[in-house]
C-alpha cells in the first residue's frame, strides 16, 4: 500500500505541469524557471528462446526532469522515473539523479545522487568502474538506462593544467546484474542468493576516484585513479555461513588507468588502459575473490557515408597470478581463461531525413566462441514521439561465460516514448 501511495502522489506531482496549465504562457513559464522536461515510455521485452517463453520487462515509464537555479552559481536538479511494472503488477519510484550543484569560481561540485562516466569504450568498461544495469542493457530498455546513479559528492576543477575530478562515494552500490526468475545469468548452485552487507557509515567501505584530463599534443588525455570494490562479483562466490544460501562478495579494487582520443585518419580515435588491484588477492591463491588483472581497448569510429557511421574495438583482459588460480580452483569449478579478448561493431544508418534509424551492435569473444548481437530499428514519427524494435541475441559459450550464460534469455523488444 505504501509503494503504491508513493506512486499515485508522483504520478500527480509529475504530471500536474502537464493537466494544470490550461494557459500556453503558463506553461511556457514553468518550463523556462524548472527547465521541466520528461517523457512517458513503455518498454515490453519477451524471451523467444525458453520454452516458457516469458516476459522479461513489461513496464510503463513516466521520467521527469527539472532543474531549478536559486542563484547563478547554484541549483537542484533532479531525475525520477515513476513506474508500472505490467508484469507483476507493482509500482515503484526509481530516482535515477537528484543533486545539489554549486560553481565557485573554478569549482563545479555536485553533492547527491548523480551519474557518473569514466573512459571512451562504447559498451566495453575499463576505468568507468561505477554501477551499471546489465537488466535493462540485455532485457531492451533504452541504452541510457545502463548507468546506475552513485550517491556520491564530485567536484571538478578547471584551470591551466586541465581538469581534475575528484569524487567520494560513501554509499557503496553494486551492479544490477539478472537474478530474477524472468532474466537469470551463472548460479554455480539452484539455491537461495544474499549479498554481503557494506556499512555505509564506516570510512573503510567507502570509495574514491580521481581523474586528470588534459589535451596533450591535439589529444584528448586522462589518467585515472580508482579506490572501491567490485561491482560484479560473476562467477566468485563464498559460502555464507547461513545453510543453504550463497553470499555474493565484492571484494576490494584500485584501479590505475589511462585513455587517449584524437581525430585520426578520418575519424576518431580511442585507446584504454586500466591495470585492477585486487587488494585481498594480490597472490591470487583464493577462489573466491577475482584475481588482478590488466585491461587494454582500443577503437576508431568514423562516418563512411552521409548518415552511415562506424565504430570497431578490440578489448583484451589478462589475469594475473594465473597458475595460483588454477590451482586453488575446487573441483569442478568454472575455469575461466588466462586471457579473454573481443572483438565489436557498432553500425548506425539513418533514412528518410533522418528520421528512420537501422542499428546493429555486436560482440564476438573468440576464447569462448561466443556473441552477443543488438540490432535495432528505430522510427520518429515526430519530434517527440519515437518507436524502437529490436533483439538481444547472445550464441554459445559455455554456462558461466560473459554472454554464454545468457543463451537462454535470447529476446525482442518494443519501447514507444513520447517526450514533452
Amino acid at each position: 500500500m505504501r509503494n503504491k501511495i508513493i506512486f499515485l502522489i508522483g504520478i500527480l506531482v509529475s504530471s500536474f505541469p502537464i493537466y494544470s496549465f490550461a494557459s500556453s504562457d503558463a506553461w511556457d513559464k514553468f518550463r523556462e524557471e524548472y527547465n521541466f522536461q520528461g517523457f512517458i515510455q513503455t518498454t515490453y521485452s519477451q524471451n523467444i528462446e525458453s520454452s516458457e517463453k516469458k516476459v522479461i520487462l513489461g513496464e510503463t515509464r513516466l521520467q521527469t526532469e527539472i532543474r531549478k537555479w536559486f542563484t547563478d552559481t547554484s541549483s537542484l536538479f533532479l531525475k525520477s522515473d515513476f513506474a508500472l511494472d505490467l508484469v507483476e503488477s507493482v509500482q515503484f519510484v526509481d530516482i535515477r539523479e537528484a543533486y545539489l550543484e554549486f560553481l565557485p569560481g573554478a569549482w563545479d561540485i555536485k553533492i547527491g545522487k548523480q551519474i557518473i562516466t569514466w573512459g571512451v569504450g562504447d559498451r566495453i568498461f575499463l576505468n568507468d568502474v561505477f554501477p551499471k544495469d546489465w537488466v535493462s542493457f540485455l532485457g531492451g530498455r533504452p541504452l541510457q538506462y545502463l548507468k546506475i546513479g552513485n550517491n556520491a559528492i564530485v567536484a571538478d576543477y578547471s584551470g591551466e593544467f586541465g581538469s581534475l575530478e575528484l569524487i567520494t562515494i560513501p554509499y557503496f552500490q553494486w551492479d544490477n546484474f539478472p537474478l530474477g526468475d524472468r532474466f537469470q545469468g551463472y548460479k554455480p548452485l539452484d539455491i537461495p542468493v544474499e549479498f554481503s552487507k557494506k556499512s555505509a557509515s564506516a570510512t573503510k567501505n567507502w570509495e574514491y576516484g580521481i581523474r586528470w584530463n588534459k589535451e596533450i599534443l591535439s589529444s584528448d588525455f586522462s589518467l585515472y585513479l580508482f579506490r572501491g570494490f567490485y561491482k560484479t562479483p560473476g562467477t566468485q562466490i563464498s559460502f555464507s555461513l547461513h545453510p543453504g544460501k550463497l553470499t555474493y562478495i565484492f571484494p576490494p579494487l584500485q584501479v590505475y588507468g589511462m585513455s587517449l582520443q584524437r581525430n585520426m585518419f578520418g575519424g576518431v580515435i580511442s585507446a584504454e588502459y586500466a591495470y585492477y588491484d585486487s587488494l585481498r588477492d594480490r597472490k591470487g591463491d583464493n577462489p573466491f575473490i577475482i584475481n588482478s588483472s590488466w585491461k587494454g581497448l582500443v577503437g576508431y569510429n568514423r562516418e563512411l557515408a552521409q548518415d552511415l557511421r562506424i565504430g570497431i574495438q578490440y578489448y583484451q583482459e589478462e589475469t594475473q597470478e594465473y597458475s595460483n588460480y588454477e590451482d586453488s580452483l575446487p573441483p569442478g569449478s568454472p575455469h575461466l581463461n588466462k586471457v579473454n579478448r573481443m572483438f565489436s561493431v557498432n553500425l548506425d544508418k539513418e533514412f528518410l531525413s533522418q528520421t528512420l534509424k537501422l542499428s546493429i551492435f555486436g560482440i564476438y569473444n573468440p576464447e569462448y566462441k561466443e556473441s552477443l548481437l543488438q540490432p535495432s530499428i528505430k522510427y520518429e514519427f515526430t519530434d517527440n514521439f519515437w518507436v524502437q524494435i529490436g533483439a538481444n541475441l547472445f550464441n554459445k559459450g559455455t554456462s558461466y561465460s560473459y554472454f554464454g550464460q545468457f543463451t537462454d534469455y535470447k529476446n525482442v523488444y518494443l519501447t514507444a516514448r513520447w517526450r514533452f
